[in-house]
Parts: structure tokens; C-alpha cells; sequence
């Protein structure tokens, strides 16, 4: 399955310079990564944006409902430009990368046998309690929320720069910006 994604294990690997290992394989990187656009980013951009950011991307044309009078024609100049390229590298990667270590974890550094959860390394095997699994996964968790909050304050920002389609799909209403919860308002 070829996919378009947004960002690329050079940059997961930039932005996390010395938290990943490297020789973790890009078999792991890649599904996490693929997990992260399309699930949770898809969940906030909408299906028509993220269609069209991914179709800039490839140098394809977007989808009919694209008003050409946004941009430049995508058989001349193919690639992100203008709100569209600032989205996808200044505001949105960071957040990928970080879902992107939230799902990894779980698929790379602890294995579940018939000893239970376990870390494997050169040297030993050795049990993980589920306070420090889910400790590094609320870590990296948080990273990713606190990017998803300038992510949606940035797209509610420039929302009037991206097409009908786009901006009729797109979430922006995250309780990560508005602090409310099901439980409840929750203070910064």
C-alpha cells in the first residue's frame, strides 16, 4: 500500500534527536506514522483538507471542489505553498511527530509473551510495570496535545484561507484549547 504522508522519518527522527534509537527500524516508524496522519490529524483537518494537502504533496490535482483562485495551478507548480505548506511544516508536523511516538511504543519497545510485558534489550529481558508504560505514553502524549492546541488555534486563525470544502470538515473545537472535558471545565 503506497501512502502519501505529510512528514517523514528523517524529520520524526530530527525532532526527536537522541530519544529514538537508531537502528529502530523504519517498519515500525512507518505504520506509527501512518496511524498518526491518518487517524488523529484526519480526526481534526477533515478528509477533504488532508485529501488535498496530501494531493499537493504528490503533485496530483485536488479534488473538483478546489477554487483554483487559492493557489497556483497544480500541473505548473506542484507542492504545498502559502497557508498550506505552513500548516504542514510549521504546525502540524510537530504534532504528528509526537502521536507518532505515542504509537510506537507500545509496538516496539514492550513485548507481551508468556512472561507477560517485558522490555528487551542486548543484554537482558526485564519486566515493565504498567506505571512507567503508561507514564512514557502520557509523556509524549501531552507533547502531542500541547501541539494540537496551537494546531487548532492556528487553523481557526487562517480558516478563511483554505477553501468551503476544507473549512466545513475541519474540528476545531478540541478540548485541549477549551479546557472542557466531560468531567468538567479543567484549569490550565
Amino acid at each position: 500500500m503506497n501512502v502519501q504522508l505529510l512528514f517523514s522519518e528523517k524529520d520524526v527522527r530530527s525532532l526527536l534527536s537522541g530519544q529514538l534509537s537508531e537502528n529502530l527500524y523504519a517498519e515500525f516508524i512507518g505504520p506509527a506514522m501512518y496511524e498518526a496522519q491518518e487517524v488523529y490529524l484526519s480526526e481534526f483537518l477533515g478528509s477533504e483538507l488532508l485529501h488535498n494537502l496530501k494531493a499537493m504533496l504528490a503533485g496530483g490535482n485536488v479534488t473538483a471542489s478546489f477554487d483554483a483562485s487559492f493557489g497556483p495551478s497544480f500541473d505548473t507548480d506542484p507542492g504545498l505553498y502559502g497557508p498550506y505548506a505552513e500548516l504542514v511544516n510549521e504546525v502540524a508536523k510537530p504534532f504528528l511527530i509526537y502521536k507518532t511516538m505515542t504509537r510506537i511504543i507500545p509496538k516496539v519497545s514492550l513485548k507481551v509473551s508468556n512472561i507477560g510485558v517485558h522490555t528487551t534489550s542486548d543484554e537482558k529481558v526485564a519486566p515493565v510495570s504498567k506505571q512507567l508504560w503508561d507514564t512514557v505514553i502520557e509523556d509524549y502524549d501531552a507533547q502531542a496535545s500541547k501541539f494540537l492546541g496551537d494546531m487548532l488555534r492556528w487553523l481557526r486563525e487562517h480558516r478563511d484561507e483554505f477553501t468551503p470544502a476544507e473549512r466545513c470538515k475541519m474540528r476545531l473545537g478540541s478540548s485541549t484549547i477549551t479546557g472542557i472535558w466531560l468531567g468538567g471545565y479543567v484549569g490550565r
